[in-house]
């Protein structure tokens, strides 16, 4: 039976892809959208949200507008989230109902899963009204230095990439993501560890949709040029990934506690409340990627 799954972003590039994927994934059934002020602020995000839909066929799926951010990636998004994305907004409105009332409203006693891509803010609002939640929660955020590789400018470490130590995520909203690792929810964490490692090359970016692939190629380019590196990584999609194929995924049980500069760190503990994977087949990601994306190749949203 297909997994309830509610995603809370911040959409931004990488968001748009785990959003499409997860229309897509046979074993998720997506009911909708919650967004939060990160990658871009929160009137963009949730206009994004409603485009994506739009694009993935799925325009009627409700979108909740939620808090918005402190921080902002427009260098790495572009001003639009999207790096100049073309598709139409979506002629269908955002719901009326906060995100945070209606994840109040709808989580408790049920089995549906949340997808955290963006900022943990609404999160920690919601638990504000429920602290013993017990839902899934799958997030993508946080570093814990187990992947380093060599690029043309540098090492790269998998601690941080907004400071050394802090993780665009949880630095966004750093007592938010504390009081969240501090609950009760079941929470699996997909942290740079493996983002870093799930990487866009020029051959994977032929293999998209003919107007998705311009926009991931700019979107990486970010990366290709800072790293000095042919590649970018691809980092929310690991997020979906990970509950629709988590036999992709390896890591450990522990503790995690954020700091209070923004450093995600691990108390490893067999029975621990919180699931870190640091392993991935990088691969069969990318190509999981690829296939839920397939459907759309011909099916592109004219530019107006």
């Amino acid at each position: 039976m297909p997994q309830k799954l509610i995603i809370d972003t911040d959409p931004g590039v990488d968001d748009m892809v785990a959003i499409l994927a997860a229309l897509r994934a046979e074993d998720i059934d997506l009911i909708a959208l919650t967004t939060v002020g990160g990658n871009v602020g929160i009137e963009t995000t949730t206009a994004n949200a409603l485009r994506i839909l739009a694009r993935g066929g799925s325009p009627e799926l409700p979108v909740h507008p939620g808090l918005a951010g402190a921080h902002t990636a427009a260098h790495v998004h572009g001003d639009d989230g999207l790096s100049g994305c073309p598709w139409p907004p979506s002629n269908h409105p955002a719901q009326p109902e906060h995100a945070v009332d209606y994840l109040a409203r709808t989580l408790p006693n049920t089995d549906i899963t949340l997808a955290c891509l963006g900022p943990l803010t609404n999160i920690a609002a919601v638990l504000e009204i429920h602290p013993n939640l017990t839902n899934n929660l799958v997030l993508m955020g946080g570093g814990f230095g187990s992947y380093r590789f060599q690029a043309q400018n540098g090492i790269i470490e998998s601690t941080g990439n907004v400071t050394p130590e802090a993780e665009f995520n949880i630095y966004s909203d750093i007592p938010a993501a504390q009081a969240v690792f501090a609950s009760k929810l079941n929470i699996t964490v997909i942290p740079l560890d493996i983002s870093q490692r799930t990487l866009l090359t020029p051959q994977r970016l032929q293999q998209m949709p003919i107007d998705i692939a311009p926009i991931l190629d700019r979107y990486t380019g970010f990366s290709r040029q800072k790293w000095g590196h042919h590649s970018g990584p691809l980092h929310d999609p690991n997020v979906i990934a990970r509950i629709a194929e988590p036999d992709l995924y390896n890591g450990l049980r522990g503790t995690v506690t954020v700091t209070e500069s923004g450093q995600t760190q691990l108390a490893p503990d067999p029975n621990g409340p919180h699931h870190v994977m640091l392993q991935v087949d990088a691969g069969g990601y990318l190509d999981w990627v690829t296939e839920q994306l397939q459907p759309l190749a011909g099916t592109a949203t004219p530019t107006p």
